[in-house]
């Protein structure tokens, strides 16, 4: 494996929009009030057209705005409605195109946030019925057409890269489904990861990814489209939710999906096929371990629990959390800025790896993090099966470097009361000889 790029495989679980199978899951002429109030078509129009309605157009008073025009005397754009008179001005223009296509997956807390659309909340149930988005993405409806592909589009009335998504199905029937932004994979390009996004993709949004949505075989299908990806509980924190390990949406603790963590093993669930083990409560990720060997071997593919995220981005994977936390890294040769990745898990030492000790996984800790800025290592995989004896941390025996039963040194750091040589056997940071008995432990 590469020591400056990793590669992921396949995902093990089926996550995200029911229309997205992964393998694991403002209107226009006379301003944004124009589309706000004649919607549909109009807005289609009136996005299209933005600019020449602003330089005079059918745009020259308001009146002349037909449907639109009640909305640009009075409308969202207030400046809009001043120049409305006079038609002029780039101004009322960029309003429109804003409504007509660039306000899709806009951040709202309300629909008049969205010209034409709708605001689909963080504490709503919109998606599957109890999950919203975080920060809130404006839309419009499109369920009638999820249902009769006979019909005219809405979204590609708005944007000929927009996407119809189902969002919640029964059976069947699809109930819900919205128009998501179109984006393209790849763009801009990611040359190292500075944490930082294009504002002119998925609006520079941390908690939206191009997704390229697949069938359930994981094969592409359709146009890559923004969608709505939390990244953290902080995301949600406001409206008392939590962000979804798998899905990425804010959800209330009920419908949090529970399972193994970032980095666990889940190839007793994959042999299963999903019968045995524990899922992941995000998604079970195929990793090639060694390029250099093939797809096909099993001792060459370490199946382990992580989650989707934004590249180029350290905000989610809980980065700062230790020792469990992680960093979006895993991703194709050809993403780019806001696209769809997944996490790796940090660590110290070996045994800080949640897959540490499955003998099918291998799992090690590789300083490379700490080598390219990251300050900590992260867990990678040996190819093969490991050896008898490759995990003297949890054999529950003294040795090595161990300062305690399974802890100090190159293990995990020990409890309270363990016994200890340095600050860094501790949990705590502290080793004192607490009781003047002539042993150093870990003390609080």
């Amino acid at each position: 494996m590469s020591r400056s790029w990793f590669a992921w495989v396949v995902a093990s679980a089926t996550v995200g929009a029911f229309a997205v199978a992964a393998c694991s899951s403002d209107s226009g002429g006379n301003g944004g009030a124009s589309g706000s109030a004649g919607g549909g078509p109009g807005g289609s129009d009136a996005g299209a057209d933005g600019s020449a309605d602003a330089a005079g157009g059918t745009g020259g008073t308001a009146g002349a705005a037909g449907t639109a025009g009640t909305a640009g005397a009075g409308g969202t754009a207030g400046t809009a409605g001043t120049a409305g008179t006079a038609g002029t001005g780039g101004e009322p223009g960029d309003a429109g195109d804003a409504g007509g296509a660039d306000f899709l997956g806009a951040k709202c807390k309300s629909d008049a946030d969205c010209a034409a659309g709708v605001c689909l909340l963080p504490e709503g149930n919109d998606f599957y019925g109890f999950a919203g988005p975080a920060n809130g993405y404006c839309t419009i409806d499109c369920t009638d057409y999820a249902n009769d592909y006979t019909l005219p589009d809405p979204c590609a009335a708005l944007a000929p890269n927009a996407s119809c998504v189902p969002i919640a199905q029964t059976g069947t029937v699809v109930s819900r489904a919205v128009c998501f932004g179109g984006c393209t994979l790849g763009e801009p390009p990611v040359d190292g990861i500075d944490n930082v996004l294009d504002l002119n993709k998925c609006h520079g949004r941390r908690d939206q990814a191009c997704v390229q949505p697949t069938d359930d075989q994981g094969n592409p299908v359709g146009i890559p489209y923004c969608e709505p990806l939390c990244q953290k509980d902080k995301d949600c924190s406001a409206v008392g939710r939590k962000c979804d390990p798998r899905l990425k949406l804010c959800v209330d603790d009920a419908h949090l999906t529970q399972g193994a963590p970032l980095g666990a093993s889940c190839a007793d669930w994959v042999a299963s096929n999903g019968d045995a083990g524990t899922a992941c409560a995000g998604v079970c990720l195929a990793l090639r371990k060694d390029s250099n060997a093939t797809g096909t071997d099993p001792d060459n593919i370490a199946y382990f629990c992580s989650e989707r995220c934004v590249f180029n981005t350290i905000d989610g994977c809980g980065y700062f959390n230790n020792p469990k936390g992680g960093v979006c890294l895993l991703a194709g040769p050809n993403t780019g800025k806001s696209d769809e990745a997944y996490c790796l898990q940090m660590c110290d030492v070996d045994a800080d790896c949640a897959a540490y000790g499955a003998a099918h996984e291998n799992v090690y800790c590789d300083p490379i993090g700490v080598d390219n800025g990251w300050g900590r290592g992260f867990c990678l995989f040996r190819y093969g099966q490991a050896e008898a004896g490759a995990f003297p941390c949890i054999d529950g025996q003294q040795n090595n470097d161990e300062t305690d039963v399974d802890c100090g040194g190159s293990c995990s750091k020990c409890d309270d009361g363990k016994a200890c040589l340095q600050a860094s056997d501790c949990k705590s940071g502290h080793c004192t000889d607490a009781n003047d008995a002539g042993a150093l432990v870990c003390t609080p």
